[in-house]
């Protein structure tokens, strides 16, 4: 897939894990940053803890597999990957 903007492919992955993400908490979203268009990389940045639901890890894991059959690479973080100091540093700059 082609974006030709950064916003057309944030905003196409956070619909895609929205629509294949079924039940998840609408305070508690996916942050999704990109970090290349030519190929197309994000980095998403997941509200919960990897170990706290094994099958829905597995799912988030399937899904990424689907980005990755349509040309999208994620780099997938999940809340108990970060530190605290990382996170401070990875805070969205929008939020300043």
């Amino acid at each position: 897939m082609k974006f030709k903007k950064e916003k057309d492919l944030r905003l196409f992955v956070k619909r895609f894990l929205k629509e294949r993400l079924k039940g998840l908490p609408d305070e508690k979203p996916f942050e999704v940053y990109v970090e290349s268009l030519k190929p197309p990389i994000v980095k998403i940045f997941s509200p919960f803890y990897s170990e706290g639901n094994l099958l829905r890890a597995h799912e988030v894991d399937l899904i990424l597999l689907e980005l990755y059959n349509l040309g999208i690479l994620v780099k997938l973080y999940y809340e108990d990957d970060l530190g605290e100091g990382e996170v401070n540093a990875l805070a969205c700059p929008c939020a300043d």
